[in-house]
């Protein structure tokens, strides 16, 4: 018969032998999560190195397509000669702008270059038209960038071809309507030249940078006019003394104030508007059209009518219903 003390040994070595196998299995269970964890860690790596690898791909092909710059960061610049600074304390260093993202073109407010690029050529283009005497004076700079917009086998002859050939040809748009409004209305110069074209999907509104003396004129109001597109129309100005109204309830009330836009636009853009009613907000509005494809609404413009497409996307964000309101851009 056993005594007390080999019952006991018994029992430790149950016990240690029971350790162990805990102990082994334990050890088993960490590796395992030790190997799993580590191989979720480089699928999740190798696929957040995919997502880094197509972005940059997609990047490089905005970049060589645009020839944007590359190894791009942003400059902050030093104290200028306005701050009472001398010349040797200012910025010397290399500006080279910002890298385009792809990602952050998406965003709200952001610049798409692409959109951008086909903004500046609608802009561009419309500094001819379809009449006999179109492009009569033009400047080397103006013949140049509307030879590199057209494109083709002869750019130098498609260039010279009339504006709604052009647009048919190489963007694939159907002109609407020809904007040609010069003289002295009302007492007041104006000179506003562009055109209207659409197809399925893009409507198109482009007015023609400064080019005479009655643009020129038309543009010396460097005044601000409280922004009533819907009154001003029937007035067909801005309004006598436009400058001085409105100013009261901008300084003491300025919750209730009214937007302001610089008189020679405002003045510009109250001129086209029964245009932009008849061909840009009369088929977006039409009941008939409510089921139709969404079109993309454009302004384009080139510096010194920087302000009409602005109006333009402001007025048709605020007269169009929610069903029928456009993705809009301002080239």
């Amino acid at each position: 018969m056993a005594g007390p003390k080999t019952e006991h040994r018994k029992d430790d070595s149950h016990s240690e032998i029971k350790t162990k196998m805990e102990s082994s299995k334990e050890t088993k269970r960490e590796s395992l999560k030790t190997q799993s964890s580590k191989k979720l860690i480089k699928n999740a790596n190798s696929e957040s190195m995919r997502v880094r690898l197509l972005k940059q791909n997609s990047n490089k092909e905005v970049i060589e397509t645009y020839n944007l710059k590359k190894n791009a960061h942003a400059v902050t610049r030093g104290p200028t000669a306005f701050h009472g600074r001398t010349i040797n304390k200012l910025s010397h260093k290399e500006r080279k702008g910002h890298l385009y993202s792809d990602k952050r073109s998406k965003k709200c407010g952001s610049v798409r270059v692409d959109e951008m690029i086909y903004g500046m050529k609608m802009a561009h283009v419309s500094c001819t038209d379809d009449t006999e005497d179109r492009l009569a004076t033009p400047s080397p700079n103006c013949m140049a960038a509307l030879e590199l917009l057209v494109g083709g086998d002869d750019p130098a002859t498609t260039a010279r071809l009339p504006l709604s050939e052009i647009l048919k040809e190489r963007f694939d748009l159907n002109v609407d309507c020809f904007i040609d409004e010069s003289g002295f209305f009302r007492g007041r110069p104006v000179d506003t030249q562009g055109f209207i074209a659409s197809n399925e999907d893009t409507i198109v509104l482009s007015y023609r940078f400064t080019t005479t003396i009655k643009d020129w004129l038309a543009n010396l109001n460097f005044t601000s006019s409280e922004w009533e597109p819907d009154f001003d129309e029937g007035l067909g100005h801005a309004g006598y003394c436009s400058c001085a109204i409105g100013w009261y309830t901008k300084l003491c009330h300025p919750q209730r104030a009214k937007p302001r836009a610089q008189t020679a636009y405002y003045n510009k853009f109250i001129y086209t508007i029964p245009m932009i009613k008849k061909h840009i907000l009369g088929p977006l509005m039409n009941p008939k059209n409510k089921n139709a494809k969404p079109k993309n609404l454009r302004g384009g413009v080139f510096p010194g009518c920087g302000h009409l497409a602005d109006r333009l996307l402001l007025h048709a964000g605020t007269t169009l219903r929610p069903p029928q309101e456009p993705e809009l851009s301002s080239g």
